[in-house]
């Protein structure tokens, strides 16, 4: 479930075409998709560091379990695809 809403969440942050046609398409919005998931980590470290240092311990284990979150999906959608 959580990895669900996960993707729901990050997938209204790609503009979403009404239909994908093609393969080329469906690799370019899985390509932008990626790059979103990647600054969404990157997003969510930087706030994990600064958590880290004000000593709020609740916050950071909840950004972890995002950070966690997110970076399955990446690895399920655009991890190695030999």
């Amino acid at each position: 479930m959580k990895k669900l809403m996960i993707a729901i969440i990050m997938l209204s942050a790609v503009s979403v075409r009404a239909e994908i046609d093609t393969k080329e398409q469906a690799d370019k919005f899985l390509d932008d998709y990626c790059v979103v998931l990647v600054n969404e980590i990157e997003k969510a470290s930087i706030r994990r560091k600064a958590q880290v240092e004000e000593g709020h311990w609740r916050k950071v284990r909840k950004t972890d379990s995002w950070i966690y979150g997110v970076s399955e999906v990446y690895a399920n959608l655009c991890g190695d695809k030999d």
